[in-house]
């Protein structure tokens, strides 16, 4: 092979392997859209929402919210 063919192959592959070394701390840029990580952000507030939601009714201790809790007093309900 030609000299000058064999540094030509070796710059092809060296530009796409610096740049995904150096790229590699940043893939989830490019992994995610934008409405993905939307989503995902709308399910962690609702996931969230529902823990603070259960919390609640285990600080309350009512009889309408107490089935909910999971956490009475700092007692395991499901475990009774």
């Amino acid at each position: 092979m030609d000299r000058s063919n064999i540094i030509k192959a070796a710059q092809k592959y060296e530009r796409p392997t610096k740049y995904t070394i150096l790229m590699r701390q940043h893939f989830d840029l490019f992994n995610a859209r934008y409405s993905e990580r939307a989503e995902r952000e709308a399910k962690q507030v609702q996931d969230w929402n529902a823990t603070q939601e259960k919390e609640k009714a285990g600080r309350e201790g009512n009889a309408g919210t107490i089935r909910s809790a999971e956490l009475v007093n700092g007692v395991d309900v499901n475990g009774i």
